[in-house]
């Protein structure tokens, strides 16, 4: 079955093994890849979203991390989720004109 997609719940589970490792590039890479997985539902686009922001905001890419909190907003602008996570971006930045 060369070249099928990876299933987006075997990505969430690699990227759980990768946090468990310390590697949090690969985590985020991981969640985001099951973010995009072609059977991914609202709320678990959302969810994978949010854990890649979490491993951005650990390893310091505030930027990064608020820009996919922003993409967390638009998959689901009645949630609170996005928004406390692109506040928390934009607090480690600096611009607290965001918060």
């Amino acid at each position: 079955m060369e070249g099928a997609p990876i299933p987006p719940m075997l990505l969430h589970g690699f990227g759980c093994q990768a946090l468990d490792n310390g590697n949090l590039s690969e985590a985020a890479r991981r969640f985001l890849a099951a973010a995009s997985g072609p059977v991914v539902d609202r709320e678990e686009k959302l969810l994978y979203t949010l854990l890649a922001v979490r491993a951005y905001l650990e390893l310091g890419q505030y930027l990064e991390a608020g820009r996919r909190a922003l993409s967390a907003v638009e998959i689901a602008p009645d949630r609170p989720e996005g928004y406390l996570a692109a506040s928390e971006a934009a607090f480690k930045l600096g611009r607290y004109d965001y918060c």
